[in-house]
């Protein structure tokens, strides 16, 4: 079932209640959900069975398997936290994309929970950095001055000189001249689950992707020039394969990025015993993403699928995927919103 507005968390994660707050993690973890949303904490009495990771830029669908270690009942929130999305790369998106994301329904997130469907609620915080890269929840802030955490430039526009220099101040707008929106928009899913006494339950969610992309010359790829790829790892196999890729009349290829926050997966009882990854390029002509700590990807025919037991998650995906150019515009691949290409 679609979400309902609520609090935000990304990737999956679970949080006990324990006859205290809830706990919940991304990637199906533990967590508590406060003022400031979601915070995260490890459980030693839910141990993940089994995850089968589906990923492609149309869609993400995944099914845990998880079993209560302990002789009694436990209830919490499941929490699944996505990456966050820079406000100003969402800049160009139109109005309505805005107002579906606030209201949750543009992921179409669907959860189904021991064979049950479930109503998630949206969690949904703006955040900013600074230079030591500590992270600050800046949504009251926002609310304070009726800046809207998505599509802001109009509320902005109309603040008063001291407000500004406010906002400047806590890191919240640039200090350039234009004042553009510094933060990032952190989106998470939630709901409430119980997990029987010495049982497994078994959960499955799908949602489709806001996924980033761009057009860049065919050179700046093969190259990298100034290494603004290295976060993809692109190999000289792969580099050699955008050289051979034909462009558009303009030289430029599409490229498309996608995350997942895998992490999480690490803050259950031990390892996860079986993990199963599956990329599908769903019609792009290459992929990329960097080495997975105990996993080898394979290829079987569109796809990329790789197997682990007791698998440990080390870190976050973050996939770039390359479109070939064409001569007439625009191909079925310029960016739509919510996610693209269709």
């Amino acid at each position: 079932m679609s979400p309902r507005r609520g609090d935000l968390v990304g990737a999956l994660v679970l949080g006990l209640l324990l006859g205290t707050p809830t706990e919940t993690r991304a990637n199906d973890t533990m967590a508590t959900v406060g003022a400031g949303g979601l915070s995260f904490q490890k459980t030693a009495e839910l141990e993940m069975t089994s995850e089968e990771l589906y990923l492609s830029p149309k869609q993400v669908r995944v099914r845990y398997v998880f079993n209560n270690l302990t002789s009694h009942e436990v209830s919490g929130t499941v929490a699944f936290p996505l990456p966050e999305i820079s406000v100003a790369d969402m800049s160009e998106a139109p109005h309505e994309f805005h107002k579906s994301y606030l209201r949750g329904d543009v992921f179409d997130f669907h959860v189904e929970a021991g064979g049950r469907p479930v109503t998630p609620l949206a969690d949904i915080h703006a955040v900013v950095k600074d230079r030591e890269g500590r992270e600050k929840d800046v949504t009251d802030l926002l609310n304070e001055y009726r800046l809207p955490v998505l599509d802001p430039e109009a509320g902005i526009g109309a603040l008063s000189p001291e407000a500004i220099k406010t906002l400047v101040a806590a890191g919240v707008l640039e200090d350039d001249g234009d004042h553009h929106p510094r933060w990032s928009v952190r989106t998470a899913f939630h709901w409430n689950q119980v997990f029987p006494a010495r049982r497994s339950t078994v959960v499955v969610h799908r949602y489709r992707p806001v996924i980033g992309g761009s057009h860049l010359a065919r050179e700046m790829i093969a190259d990298d020039v100034g290494g603004n790829l290295a976060e993809w790892c692109l190999d000289r196999g792969f580099l050699n394969s955008v050289k051979g890729l034909p462009a558009d009349n303009d030289g430029l290829l599409l490229t498309t990025t996608l995350e997942y926050v895998l992490k999480t997966g690490a803050n259950w009882a031990g390892p996860i015993r079986s993990f199963r990854l599956e990329i599908d390029k769903a019609g792009a002509d290459l992929v990329s993403l960097c080495p997975i700590p105990g996993l080898k990807l394979q290829r079987q025919g569109q796809t990329f699928v790789a197997k682990a037991s007791q698998f440990m998650p080390a870190g976050n995906l973050k996939l770039l995927f390359v479109y070939r150019g064409c001569d007439k515009a625009p191909c079925g691949l310029e960016p739509k919103w919510p996610g693209y290409p269709r």
